[in-house]
C-alpha cells in the first residue's frame, strides 16, 4: 500500500463523519506525510499500521474530545523525520562552511579547464599556421622555380616541382588541422560540461 492508496481508503472510512472533520483529518495525514518526506512513506504507513486504526482512533477521538484533535498520532515535534525547514537550514550551513574550501577549489577547477583549452586551442592554431606557412614558401619556391626556367631548365624544374609539392601538402595540412579544431573543441567542451553536470547530476527516485 502507497501512500495514495491509503488515503483514499481513509478518505471512504471516514464518509460517516462531519464534512468539516472528515477535511480537517484527512488535511492533517496529508502534511503528515509531507513533512516525513517521499523517503518515508513506508515508515508513515508502518507506523500508521492501516487506514481502519486510523479512522477508528479519529472517531473515537471525536466523542471523547478531552483526549486532543482528531485521529492525531502524535505530536508535530515528536516526528522522527526532519522537517523540511530544516533539511533547509542544514543545506544553507553546509554551503557557509564549505565555501572557504569549495570556492578555491571551484576556482582552481575553472582555472585548469581553461588552461587545456587555450593550450589545446594554440596547439591546434599552431599547426594550421605552421602549414599555412608552408602553402607560403612553396608559392615563392614556385615562383623562382618558373623565374629560373629561362636561365636553368633542370634547377628551374627542380624548384618549380618542389613547390607543388609543397603547395599540396601545406593546403592538406591546413584543411586538416582546420578540420580537426571543428571536430575536437566541441567534444572536448561537452565533454568537460558532462565533466561538471555530473555532481549535479541525481538518478530519479523510483
Amino acid at each position: 500500500m502507497n501512500r495514495i492508496e491509503f488515503m483514499e481508503e481513509l478518505s471512504g472510512l471516514l464518509q460517516d463523519i462531519p464534512e468539516e472533520d472528515r477535511m480537517d483529518a484527512l488535511n492533517y495525514y496529508n502534511d503528515y506525510f509531507d513533512d516525513a518526506g517521499a523517503e518515508n512513506e513506508k515508515n508513515v504507513i508502518d507506523e500508521l499500521e492501516s487506514p481502519e486504526k486510523v479512522a477508528a482512533k479519529i472517531k473515537a477521538d471525536r466523542e471523547d474530545p478531552e483526549d486532543g484533535k482528531a485521529g492525531m498520532p502524535m505530536e508535530q515535534d515528536n516526528k522522527p523525520w526532519t522537517n523540511n525547514w530544516l533539511k533547509m537550514i542544514l543545506i544553507v550551513a553546509i554551503i557557509l562552511v564549505g565555501c572557504p574550501v569549495i570556492v578555491p577549489v571551484a576556482i582552481g577547477l575553472l582555472a585548469a579547464i581553461a588552461g587545456i583549452l587555450i593550450a589545446a586551442f594554440a596547439f591546434f592554431i599552431a599547426i594550421v599556421i605552421g602549414f599555412a606557412a608552408i602553402v607560403i614558401v612553396a608559392i615563392v619556391l614556385t615562383a623562382a622555380g618558373i623565374g629560373s626556367m629561362f636561365v636553368n631548365i633542370g634547377a628551374g624544374l627542380a624548384l618549380f616541382g618542389a613547390g607543388m609539392i609543397l603547395i599540396a601538402v601545406g593546403a592538406i595540412g591546413t584543411v586538416a588541422g582546420i578540420r580537426l579544431c571543428i571536430i575536437v573543441f566541441p567534444g572536448m567542451i561537452r565533454g568537460i560540461v558532462w565533466i561538471l553536470r555530473k555532481p549535479f547530476h541525481r538518478k530519479a527516485m523510483a
